[in-house]
């Protein structure tokens, strides 16, 4: 997987960020903290596992379910949004509870295959989806990832997130 030198703070936030909106929209974060966020991840400046955990607590719950207290690796982290956090969304744990099958559909990591790269930016992939809720196989590759046809990858929200080996 393509995370030479990722710390465990910066890959979780590849998956977190596309989460931003939701938590500013339930008064979570303010507008002004998302933005925050998002500009210190894309200066590659430090955010702590503390602040990461005062923002998305749900989410450190349920690696701390899925691991124990050795879940704050890359790999950890990695396996799982790939292995787990479906799981939590179908059970119905926390907020998912109240989330509309859309908001349910659109939060789930998935597995994909790239079809074409456009600019570097878009992404057009193969997947199963579900054309009740998506129409579109295109997605961001917000993080520059090297991609080119035939590259798996994984998927959260409308954002590629990490490129299989």
């Amino acid at each position: 997987m393509e995370r030479i030198n990722m710390t465990a703070e910066e890959l979780f936030l590849r998956y977190a960020l596309p989460c931003l909106d939701d938590l500013c929209n339930i008064h979570k974060i303010t507008p002004k903290k998302k933005d925050e966020i998002e500009q210190k991840f894309y200066a590659h400046e430090t955010i702590s596992k503390q602040e990461l955990e005062e923002i998305f607590p749900a989410a450190f719950r349920r690696m701390q379910e899925s691991f124990g207290k050795d879940y704050w690796t890359p790999s950890k982290i990695s396996e799982y949004f790939r292995k787990y956090h479906d799981e939590f969304i179908d059970s119905g744990d926390g907020r998912y509870r109240e989330a509309t099958e859309t908001i349910k559909y659109w939060c789930k990591v998935r597995e994909a295959v790239v079809d074409s790269v456009r600019d570097n930016c878009v992404v057009l992939l193969s997947y199963e989806h579900d054309p009740k809720f998506d129409s579109s196989r295109l997605f961001f590759n917000k993080y520059q990832l090297e991609l080119k046809p035939g590259d798996k990858v994984i998927t959260h929200w409308r954002f590629v997130i990490e490129k299989l080996e």
